[in-house]
Parts: structure tokens; C-alpha cells; sequence
């Protein structure tokens, strides 16, 4: 009997959660995206713990980093409250909380502040997975209104030249719905923004269409929020070419909040 494949946490320990351990005022909150694990959030996280002394937490979404399969029993209830037990933690050992999502880590970190009572300092939002491109931009709205059954049905993905992203390498058709219905919830909700707020995004993105970035940028409604926008940086902005200047602009961000 073939043994079944390691979990990708097993595999790849840097998979895991992680918690860098800093300063007991300022804790910065990290979620990947879909079919993402914490290790695209490493990188930021090492900058701002190393550079800001803050403490940093990178939490694993429920039915990432084991078996894509997994995702066919996940809905977005569960990935929601999943962010709001981490703030109601968090909230008790740290006087700000901060909040920093990648692609669906940044609708689920739009949908916190979207609320009537919103108790996080900031928020990163880093190439906001709220419009796709090409012909999922037109399925996605159909899946948020369609209930498929809770049984794996993959799709290979495309890959990405970056070696360094550890994340499933299909997508599983019920995670995908619950995404769906995550957008259609944001475009819902979507209201000015009166958290502080960075957005960064890329118009070289060959998941998310800029027009995400653009359509939210009009909901910012405070003065210390800031909007960058770059032109060589693909989806997994924590590990594309332009990085660096990521990292920057989240520390800048952080200096006059």
C-alpha cells in the first residue's frame, strides 16, 4: 500500500505558523492567500520584527498547508473566524493590533474593517484578490451563487517562476466558490475605509486585475492611508521582484501611523 503524500506543512517547514516575538504594544497579524501558506508572509514579517521590533504572527488559514483536498471541507465562515479569534487573542496581550493580507488575506483583512466596529490600528492590503483576470473575473460571481458539493475536484494551476512560494499546486473547486463568495461579499460591503490603510498592488499581476487595486483605492477615507502602485511585480508581491521596496513601504507606513 503507497503511503499518502506529506502534508505541505510536513514537507516544507516553513509552512508553519510562525510568531516572532517583539515589542508587547504592536502585534502585525499575517495572512497568506488561498492555497498559500505562512512562508509567503516571512519575509515582511522578519522585516517589520527586525526593523519596527514589533511582534509578528502568521497564522495558517483552515484547509491550507496539509492537502489541497482539505479545502473541499472549509467555507469562508470558517476562514473568518478564524482572523477574529486571532484578534480577540491578540487584542488581550497587545494594546494594536495591525493587520497585513495577501490576495484572499487581504479581502479577509477588508472584511474586518468593513465592519461597523472595527478595533485593528492599520491594515496592509497587498494585491487584494477582489477582481481576476481573464475569463475567472466573469466565473467568479457565478460560483459565489452556486453551492458545489464538498468532494475534491481539482484544477492544476499555472505555475508561477518562483520557486520559493510554498503553496498547493492545484486549486479545489469548493475553495475557489468559497472565494467567490468572499468578493461578493466585499463588493457588498465595500464603504469608505476610515482604518489606515496601505494598499499595494501591480499592474503586472497576472492573477488579480489592477482594477481591484483602483476600485478600492476610492474607499480610503483616512489621511495617513497611502496607495502604491508597481509595474514589475507579479501576484506573490512578498516574493517578487520588487520586494524590497514592499518591505520599505510597509515600514514607512508604519513610522507615521
Amino acid at each position: 500500500m503507497s503511503r499518502p503524500a506529506p502534508d505541505l506543512k510536513d514537507k516544507y517547514p516553513s509552512a508553519e505558523p510562525f510568531y516572532f516575538e517583539g515589542s508587547q504594544t504592536d502585534i502585525v497579524l499575517l495572512i497568506h492567500g488561498f492555497t498559500g501558506t505562512p512562508a509567503e508572509m516571512r519575509p515582511l514579517a522578519s522585516s517589520i520584527h527586525e526593523q519596527m521590533g514589533w511582534t509578528c504572527k502568521g497564522i495558517l488559514l483552515n484547509g491550507h498547508g496539509t492537502n489541497v483536498k482539505n479545502l473541499c471541507s472549509v467555507d469562508l465562515k470558517t476562514w473568518i473566524q478564524d482572523i477574529d479569534n486571532e484578534i480577540s487573542l491578540l487584542s488581550k496581550s497587545h494594546t494594536n493590533v495591525h493587520l497585513v493580507g495577501l490576495s484572499m488575506g487581504a479581502l479577509l483583512c477588508l472584511e474586518q474593517v468593513l465592519r461597523p466596529k472595527c478595533d485593528v490600528k492599520s491594515v496592509v492590503l497587498l494585491a487584494p484578490a477582489f477582481i481576476l483576470r481573464g475569463f475567472a473575473k466573469w466565473l467568479m460571481p457565478v460560483l459565489a451563487h452556486t453551492s458545489l458539493p464538498k468532494v475534491p475536484l481539482l484544477v492544476p494551476k499555472t505555475k508561477l517562476n518562483q520557486p520559493d512560494h510554498i503553496a498547493y499546486n492545484s486549486y479545489d473547486c469548493h475553495g475557489v466558490s468559497q472565494l467567490a463568495k468572499l468578493q461578493s461579499k466585499i463588493k457588498k460591503e465595500l464603504r469608505p475605509i476610515q482604518t489606515p490603510t496601505l494598499l499595494i498592488y501591480s499592474s503586472s499581476d497576472e492573477t488579480v486585475d489592477p482594477h481591484s487595486g483602483d476600485t478600492i483605492k476610492m474607499f480610503l477615507d483616512n489621511s495617513l492611508s497611502r496607495v502604491i502602485k508597481l509595474e514589475n511585480s507579479n501576484h506573490i508581491l512578498t516574493l517578487a521582484s520588487e520586494k524590497n521596496r514592499v518591505f520599505q513601504e510597509t515600514i514607512s507606513f508604519y513610522r507615521v501611523i
